[in-house]
């Protein structure tokens, strides 16, 4: 399912994320280059793939997430590098995740 970053607005609980990126890009995080986020969260009952087809929407996504729970379960298979994908390090990530 197609989503926008407005439906992933205050997730809690356990949210999977895998982050797509241009294969051009040649491993290194550049902003216009992010292809989406896809997502499933049970607690949450959404399940589908948020596109940023611009760098807007990119924004858009990166301030979505901070709106997310604290005391929730991010998993990503490769969280360090796929958050850099959205301007954030992995100590960044666990402000969000624990509200600090």
């Amino acid at each position: 399912m197609i989503l926008s970053a407005k439906d992933i607005v205050g997730l809690s609980g356990r949210i999977a994320i895998d982050i797509e990126n241009n294969p051009a890009a040649d491993f290194r995080p550049r902003r216009g280059l992010l292809l989406g986020l896809g997502i499933w969260s049970p607690d949450n009952q959404i399940y589908g793939y948020v596109p940023t087809r611009t760098p807007e929407q990119e924004d858009e996504l990166k301030e979505v997430l901070k709106t997310w729970r604290d005391g929730s379960w991010l998993i990503g298979h490769n969280i360090k590098y796929e958050f850099k994908w959205l301007g954030y390090e992995y100590e960044d990530l666990l402000d969000i995740v624990t509200g600090k």
